[in-house]
């Protein structure tokens, strides 16, 4: 490489012009460089966060199908309390109809929403019907079996009548 004399503005426009590309490409490369090293996992957490919004909008429909079939879990659920109130509810009219001296039979005839209403329904329908006594007949192995049975029926009549 020898000296050349620059002699006219356009040489040395040219041999500036080309320093300065050199300086930019290198600038450039560095620039570069730097950057790919600042942000090298960039494309990996952009595919990880691609992969995490489809996994939620997946997430998402679940919970939309769960909501959608969980309804049917809460109307059965409320069937379920429905026919445990039903229940406890019974108990407490087949209680109060014993209480009352009503026949268990009448205890689905007893109304009311709370305890308190259903003893004076209790008590109202004790007054019209009454207060029924369990008649039991005696059972004896004596005789024929035709013969008890006549006798347990005599006899079960002549209590009815007051006899």
């Amino acid at each position: 490489m020898s000296f050349e004399v620059i002699e006219t503005q356009e040489q040395l426009d040219k041999i500036i012009g080309d320093r300065i590309n050199r300086a930019k490409e290198a600038a450039k490369k560095e620039a570069e460089a730097e950057l790919g090293e600042k942000y090298k996992g960039y494309d990996d957490m952009k595919k990880e966060l691609d992969e995490k919004k489809s996994r939620i909008d997946e997430l998402g429909k679940e919970l939309e199908k769960a909501k959608n079939d969980g309804s049917g879990i809460s109307t059965k659920l409320e069937e379920l309390q429905k026919k445990v109130q039903k229940y406890e509810s019974d108990s407490v009219k087949t209680r109060i109809a014993q209480e009352f001296g009503l026949n268990p039979s009448l205890a689905d005839r007893l109304s009311g929403q709370t305890e308190e209403e259903i003893k004076k329904d209790a008590k109202a329908l004790k007054d019209i019907v009454g207060t029924t006594r369990t008649i039991r007949v005696p059972y004896t192995s004596e005789g024929g079996e035709d013969d008890d049975k006549e006798a347990a029926l005599k006899k079960m009549l002549q209590e009815m009548k007051g006899e």
